[in-house]
């Protein structure tokens, strides 16, 4: 039974309310449980303060001041559950002190229920059981390690949590003899410190050597950071690949030079190596625990220069049986997060590119490297269209427009006198355009009443290939020589002979191609022809004839007679020499002539 006698009560007959003095029931958690004075028991209905109660009915006994009283504040498990929040109150507060604050507390089925990850990596549970001393559990990332005890191994006083009963102000705890949890609060004695940078005593050199101890402890759970000059990249044997003279990754190795080895196929032989005659690995990490959350920093490589590696293992393994793993610390740029300020400067008339080789680095790239990608030619230059879509280049290029005039040429120039093209040998003077390949080049040029000519630009081409005139103001288009005038009447003339495909001659139902503009059909029996599409030609020309007495139809009922207006089959009669006209008319194949 937990029996709280704390100070003094006054109770009145026939009143339910007590009134203490320096009771503190609050402060004490008083909550219930059994009021007792002068041989009488209440049950405890309510705590309203440090110094006032409610019974859960009138006080039957004598009315009293400053009376000794005693509250049962319960029994069997109800006390030891009472008793433990007693002392996880007492040790979170001492707790909370030194900085200390548990993210959790309960049982160990409580603790193995919580559901954690690697970000939650240092998560703190203190253990609060009935029957189990106070224990701090620390998460490691992917595992529990402890437990870690919350006092001493021995120890007296309040709770029994090391800290003996009693002491004054400015006092410190320090031993009293030389058995375990002997100590006594003491005051500090000027012949037993000194002001020099040595501590001359020993009963002080003894806290300060606890206190080295718990700090140390403490820092080993803490990610160790270290510096290498290499790290390997690929399998080693270490004993004769880590001794001065050698190389990893482009680094020539001295004696005492740091090597994060990571990439042995067994993954035990990883870690930290000094190089020398006997490679060893670094005092700094020559046992297993040292490595889980290390961070490495490599200085030199060919490939690894400047980069960051994290030991990812896990605390509790054995060196050279458990696998010591390292992972490369990354960073990633959100999109559109890098601006023009952050890139490389470059050098003027430069454009960014690769000219070299192989796959790499951006290169600024000169006008001629750009021209070589882009399959231009040394001398090229590109002009460009102003607002009235003229060339405002003034320098000759291969594979495009060109001028031979110190003025950029314009499609359409105001105020100068047209004229005919030059003649062979000669030289134009009016303004022109020139394209071409390379191979074949043709001149572009205008007449004075705005009509286009062009002919080839070689003088030896001029009697054979001489001039297409065009006329945009009627929409006339004349092939050949015709002068200034020569197509103004008609809309397409052209000066002498022009040719089409030959015909495609046939002997069995055939289909008529995109190309074709007369096809002789020569079967040994009726030829069916599959005409295209009338809707996708409208207005072409088909000319069809057989020379055997063989009939020739359509595929599709989509031929109109010459006399008719309804659509059939039928193209030509079974007799020799029979030919037809057809046009299409958008929808159908309109025979226009026929014999």
């Amino acid at each position: 039974m937990t029996i709280y006698n704390t100070g003094t009560v006054s109770v009145t007959n026939g009143n339910a309310v007590v009134t203490g003095s320096g009771t503190a029931w609050a402060v004490a958690l008083i909550s219930g449980g059994i009021f007792s004075s002068a041989g009488v028991s209440v049950p405890i209905l309510s705590v309203g303060s440090d110094t006032s109660l409610t019974l859960a009915y009138a006080w039957p006994g004598t009315t009293a001041s400053g009376a000794v009283y005693a509250i049962a504040r319960e029994n069997s498990e109800a006390a030891d559950i009472v008793n433990l929040n007693d002392r996880l109150s007492q040790v979170l507060v001492k707790l909370s002190l030194v900085g200390i604050t548990p993210d959790a507390s309960g049982t160990l089925t409580e603790r193995d229920a919580l559901t954690l990850a690697v970000g939650d990596k240092g998560f703190l549970f203190l253990h609060a059981e009935l029957g189990s001393d106070f224990e701090f559990y620390r998460w490691s990332g992917s595992a529990w390690i402890g437990p870690f005890a919350t006092r001493g191994v021995a120890g007296v006083g309040d709770g029994g949590y090391g800290l003996p009963a009693g002491g004054t102000a400015a006092q410190f705890l320090r031993k009293s003899s030389g058995a375990d949890g002997d100590s006594a609060w003491a005051s500090a004695l000027a012949s037993e410190v000194s002001n020099d940078s040595s501590v001359s005593g020993s009963k002080v050199k003894d806290a300060l050597d606890a206190l080295s101890s718990s700090i140390a402890t403490a820092a080993a759970n803490v990610g160790r950071r270290g510096t290498v000059r290499a790290a390997t990249t690929a399998n080693i044997a270490i004993a004769t690949a880590l001794n001065s003279g050698d190389t990893i990754d482009g680094v020539v190795l001295a004696t005492g030079d740091l090597v994060l080895v990571k990439s042995q196929t067994a993954p035990a032989e990883n870690g930290i190596y000094g190089v020398g005659v006997t490679p060893a690995r670094s005092s700094e990490y020559d046992t297993y625990n040292e490595h889980p959350g290390a961070l490495i920093v490599v200085q030199e490589g060919t490939t690894l220069a400047e980069s960051f590696w994290y030991c990812t293992s896990n605390v509790g393994g054995t060196l050279g049986t458990t696998a010591i793993n390292f992972s490369q610390m990354t960073i990633s740029l959100a999109d559109d997060s890098v601006t023009n300020a952050k890139l490389a400067n470059m050098a003027n008339a430069t454009i960014k590119g690769r000219s070299t080789a192989g796959t790499g680095d951006p290169e600024d790239l000169t006008a001629a490297q750009v021209r070589a990608l882009i399959g231009g030619t040394s001398g090229s230059v590109f002009g460009l269209l102003n607002g009235n879509n003229t060339y405002s280049g003034t320098s000759a290029f291969t594979g495009g427009f060109s001028t031979s005039h110190s003025t950029p040429p314009n499609l359409v120039t105001t105020g100068v006198a047209g004229g005919a093209p030059a003649a062979s040998g000669t030289t134009d003077a009016n303004q022109f355009l020139t394209a071409g390949n390379g191979g074949v080049q043709w001149r572009f040029g205008f007449y004075f009443n705005g009509m286009m000519w062009s002919q080839p630009c070689l003088a030896s081409d001029y009697a054979s290939n001489f001039g297409t005139v065009f006329c945009p103001n009627g929409g006339n288009v004349g092939v050949g020589d015709f002068g200034s005038t020569g197509v103004v009447g008609t809309k397409f003339t052209v000066s002498g002979p022009f040719a089409t495909l030959p015909p495609s001659i046939v002997t069995t139902s055939y289909t008529v191609a995109a190309l074709d503009d007369s096809v002789i059909c020569n079967g040994a029996g009726a030829i069916t022809l599959t005409l295209p599409a009338a809707a996708a030609y409208p207005g072409r020309w088909l000319t069809v004839k057989t020379i055997v007495a063989q009939a020739v139809n359509s595929a599709s009922s989509n031929v109109k007679p010459i006399g008719t207006n309804t659509a059939g089959t039928a193209i030509l009669a079974a007799t020799t020499g029979k030919w037809a006209i057809l046009r299409s008319d958008g929808a159908n194949w309109v025979i226009m002539a026929a014999n």
